[in-house]
């Protein structure tokens, strides 16, 4: 059902939950009542307005005496019928029903709908005022401030502000400070706006900077770069190495690359002798990778190769040149820079993934026997180990490329003794599922549909059973064949059987 559907039901409920009773109105109000309920459950809007319509006509007080006049104003206001709308929400204020606060809310929606926000800020202090226990007071104090804040009232909009600042709900409070320090910015109190978005630089998990620190960073470089002389788009200001490095994180982070890089360049440049260097001319280069500028990133790969071979930065800056070059391509110098890696870094974590590199590397290009060479070199590795499952499934997957279907069938059969498969946890991992599949897939390549019907019987179906909806594929590509149809048929029936004698016997709901 839509989000906003359900959004109605739940106004609908909370309606119900307040409704007096009927028994002094009679019968024809329960009747009623079931219909609007019906019309809600099933979603039918219109069904539901004309009997709130006809109630209001027929029987105004039990109308209101049941709050009905709330979901006529949802649901006029969902049907475009703004003005109506208002007009139902505005009676439920006059008669000050418990409801009055959520249909200020939506009074003050519908008149900022049409620009006009100083009534809605009326709306919005109305709501505030009476009902300062209400779930809405946040949310209408934020709107207060944005409010105010579109209206260029930047001082206005920090004052509406600041109680959100001691909100026990985090985010309110973080974007409440976020908008107070970019109404200073904005009124030209820079030190009062740099110590706000300083405070949001607080993160509560530094390894995860949000949105609001990220907002920070911006507000920061926003009034150093307006402090900077001769600036242009380009300029960073003068920082501290740590300053350089803080910004950058957090860009980094939220993929603003750009301006990350801004920041780890001019470290490089102000502070080249800083152990820092290495890490930020690494995450320059991955930054560029990450936007698919190949040939940029390789060049800050290299250059932290060159400059600092013993870093933990030229770790990790090899192990992106090789995969760089292999998404241009370049499989020689792919495998090569690999290969240095797996010499260089022997004791480096997952060091596997090198090795499985080198065979997808090949494998994309075309290379099966280099590949399948590489294939045997890991298995010889990792003997016993997860990496020699993965590389077995990766010769499974040359095989299947190659239509060598018994090669095929008898990697798939070897897989499924394994108990450490990867799955969809580790790149390049399989599940038991998968392999079924693939062994009955194989099979049936090789004219043994008897046993592929078996292997694809045996994959339980369902919604999020991906092998058993393509086995269930199989299975009917296999029946529409005259030729297999027959096969298809006695098995079909020998299962009829079965279960007939299973049900019969008593013991169909074992095993």
């Amino acid at each position: 059902m839509h989000h906003k559907t359900k959004l109605l039901n739940l106004a609908f409920g909370v309606v119900v939950t307040l409704c007096a009773p009927f028994s002094s109105y009679g019968q024809t109000p329960q009747e009623r009542h079931a219909r609007i309920r019906s019309a809600m459950d099933a979603g039918d809007v219109e069904a539901a307005l004309a009997e709130l319509n006809s109630l209001r006509g027929s029987n105004s007080e039990t109308l209101t005496a049941n709050n009905y006049d709330y979901l006529l104003g949802r649901l006029q206001e969902k049907t475009g019928g703004s003005a109506d709308a208002n007009a139902s929400y505005q009676s439920i204020v006059a008669r000050q029903s418990v409801l009055s606060q959520y249909a200020l809310w939506h009074l003050a929606r519908l008149t900022r709908a049409t620009g006009d926000l100083v009534l809605e800020r009326e709306k919005l202090r109305q709501l505030i005022a009476t009902a300062p226990r209400s779930l809405l007071r946040e949310a209408a104090i934020m709107r207060l401030g944005q409010s105010f804040y579109e209206s260029k009232d930047y001082g206005a909009a920090v004052a509406a502000l600041r109680p959100l600042r001691e909100s026990k709900n985090r985010s309110f409070a973080r974007e409440s400070l976020t908008l107070i320090a970019q109404s200073m910015l904005a009124a030209e109190k820079r030190q009062e706006a740099r110590k706000a978005f300083r405070l949001l630089m607080q993160m509560p998990d530094a390894s995860r900077p949000d949105d609001f620190a990220l907002a920070g960073v911006r507000g920061l470089d926003a009034i150093d770069f307006i402090g900077t002389e001769g600036a242009d788009q380009r300029t960073v200001a003068q920082l501290s190495e740590t300053e350089h490095l803080l910004r950058a994180s957090v860009y980094q982070f939220n993929r603003d690359f750009d301006a990350a890089r801004h920041h780890y360049l001019a470290l490089v440049e102000r502070y080249p002798h800083s152990p820092t260097v290495a890490n930020a001319l690494y995450q320059t280069g991955r930054g560029f990778y990450l936007q698919l500028k190949y040939d940029e990133a390789l060049q800050h790969f290299q250059r932290v190769q060159e400059q600092f071979p013993d870093s933990m930065s030229a770790r990790d800056a090899l192990s992106f040149t090789a995969g760089t070059y292999n998404r241009l391509k370049r499989t020689d110098e792919a495998v090569a820079a690999y290969r240095r890696f797996i010499e260089r870094f022997p004791d480096a974590p997952n060091p596997e993934r090198a090795y499985l590199n080198i065979i997808d590397a090949l494998y994309e290009a075309g290379r099966h026997k280099e590949a399948l060479d590489w294939v045997q070199r890991t298995r010889t590795r990792f003997k016993g180990q997860s990496a020699d499952a993965l590389a077995l499934f990766a010769q499974t997957r040359i095989h299947l490329a190659q239509g060598a279907w018994q090669e095929v069938a008898s990697d798939a059969n070897e897989l499924r003794s394994r108990s450490d498969l990867g799955g969809t946890r580790v790149p390049g991992g399989t599940t038991p599922q998968e392999l079924t599949f693939l062994r009955g897939y194989a099979l049936e390549q090789l004219g043994r549909t008897n046993e592929a019907v078996s292997e694809y019987l045996s994959i339980p179906d369902g919604r999020n059973e991906y092998y058993g909806k393509r086995s269930t594929q199989r299975l009917l590509a296999i029946g529409s064949d005259a030729m297999t149809r027959p096969l298809l048929e006695t098995r079909a029936n020998a299962l009829r059987s079965a279960a007939e004698k299973a049900i019969n016997t008593g013991q169909a709901e074992q095993g």
